[in-house]
């Protein structure tokens, strides 16, 4: 899969995420209920997944494909499909 569809769709759900949670906020302010603790709930729990899905996400943004020819205790060294 090309790395560039999804990056896309990274950015696809993102964007359509924080759309949704910017747009719910915005009703309930209107509607007069007090969203501050709302705002600063959902701002600790994205500052906590950010820090837990860190390696997951690097690790999805890389893309890597290929044989896995050694591994060590630092790095891992792969062969590309165009090598193998």
């Amino acid at each position: 899969m090309n790395p560039d569809i999804n990056v896309i769709g990274l950015f696809e759900g993102t964007s359509m995420g924080t759309l949704i949670a910017v747009g719910g906020m915005t009703a309930l302010e209107t509607l007069g209920i007090d969203i501050s603790a709302l705002v600063a709930g959902l701002g600790l729990s994205g500052f906590a997944l950010s820090f837990a899905f860190r390696d997951a996400i690097s690790n999805f943004l890389a893309g890597k494909k290929g044989i896995v020819r050694e591994i060590k205790l630092r790095h891992t060294i792969l062969e590309n499909e165009n090598e193998a």
